[in-house]
């Protein structure tokens, strides 16, 4: 707003906002300035000061632009500056955009000293407080907390350190610490996405369901662990090939990949692997459909609802393009998605402990428990 002419401000609905908020400033003892240093409003009464961004009315959704807002009061706060006395921060927004304000969580701007001011249209001014009856942030906090632990104990599963010399039971134990892993670094990405209400969350929900499903279909007989093993080479030779046909990176990167995978084959084939022997062209691990896995996995109502949701998000069509068109999501979102996360996890964590020599039983165990108890009182997660 800053570097537009003043006749053309006067016309805009933010102006509106702006002279609403600094009106009922004044009247409560504050001195006002108006866009210093690309500020909307600052204010200081005696050792207070108060740095306000602000937001109109456009013909856009209600609540366009308002997450910039935030953005714009974070650069404004050094580290030692949050930490002065008296310095606080505001985000001001006509009456139909508060709910948009509200999707930065009370917890975030509680910590960051960030208050949420409306100004009606007749520019009466109040203080936003958010009603605590529905969906309590001490419930989204001990459910985000119970997902990053329990993240972190996938994470970090170890490899089984026993011999064998039957190589579908060492590739067996060898993925199912692997694939836990990758599971539980996939559920941190979950988190964090959660935390700033994206709903590309469904994406990786979608991928840590086909991570689960394969993780019970590789469980199902030591073949099909070697079978995922040359499905792997294979996947990563079609790559290569287009690459090679498109000439992207550069011939020495090429060429470098087409070594790797010549020494992986010739790996896989002195323990009796032959990945010509696959379909080069079947993409489906295990050659199986998407719902033959999840029904390997016990997983039909995932796949019926939560999988089919997030499809929608993976192949963008209608009913994914309007959920964009609408507000982010809120609490009970975020609240499903570390709910989905925490029990893949758990199923992923049993799958790899009944094949690993890993002594986890007893922690997996107490998270499950804790992860029942948590959720005993709050509702699934349903599609929208």
């Amino acid at each position: 707003m800053a570097d537009w002419h003043p006749d053309q401000k006067a016309g805009w609905d933010e102006h509106r906002v702006v002279q609403a908020f600094c009106r009922w400033l004044e009247q409560q003892g504050w001195t006002t300035e108006i866009e210093v240093d690309h500020v909307d409003v600052v204010a200081s009464r005696g050792e207070e000061i108060l740095f306000a961004e602000v937001k109109g009315n456009t013909k856009a959704r209600p609540g366009a632009g308002v997450d910039s807002m935030y953005g714009q009061l974070l650069r404004r706060m050094a580290a030692e500056e949050r930490a002065e006395k008296g310095r606080s921060y505001a985000v001001v927004v006509p009456t139909r955009s508060i709910a948009a304000a509200l999707r930065v969580r009370r917890r975030v701007r509680d910590l960051l000293g960030i208050a949420v001011y409306s100004v009606t249209d007749d520019g009466q001014v109040e203080l936003v407080v958010e009603d605590a009856g529905s969906q309590t942030e001490d419930d989204l906090g001990k459910l985000r907390a119970l997902c990053l632990r329990t993240a972190d104990l996938a994470a970090s599963f170890p490899d089984d350190t026993r011999s064998t010399d039957d190589v579908g039971t060492h590739m067996t134990r060898s993925w199912n610490a692997e694939l836990t892993r990758a599971a539980g670094r996939m559920a941190r990405t979950i988190v964090r996405m959660a935390d700033m209400e994206m709903k590309e969350d469904w994406l990786i929900e979608r991928a840590l369901m086909e991570l689960v499903a394969n993780q019970a279909v590789l469980n199902a007989d030591p073949s099909n662990a070697l079978q995922f093993s040359m499905e792997e080479h294979n996947s990563n030779w079609r790559i290569s090939k287009a690459m090679e046909k498109y000439s992207i990176g550069s011939p020495e990167e090429r060429a470098a990949k087409a070594r790797e995978l010549e020494q992986v084959e010739a790996t896989l084939r002195s323990n009796g692997l032959d990945p010509g022997a696959l379909n080069q062209g079947d993409f489906k691990p295990f050659g199986l459909k998407v719902r033959e896995r999840f029904e390997t996995a016990g997983l039909v109502p995932h796949y019926e609802v939560l999988y089919l949701v997030a499809s929608d998000y993976a192949h963008m069509n209608g009913r994914a393009v309007h959920s964009y068109l609408e507000d982010v999501e809120g609490t009970a979102a975020a609240m499903g998605a570390f709910a989905i996360a925490i029990e893949l996890l758990i199923r992923s964590l049993r799958m790899a402990d009944e094949k690993v020599d890993a002594g986890r039983e007893s922690l997996i165990a107490a998270l499950e428990e804790e992860y029942i108890s948590t959720r005993s009182g709050a509702d699934r997660r349903a599609p929208d």
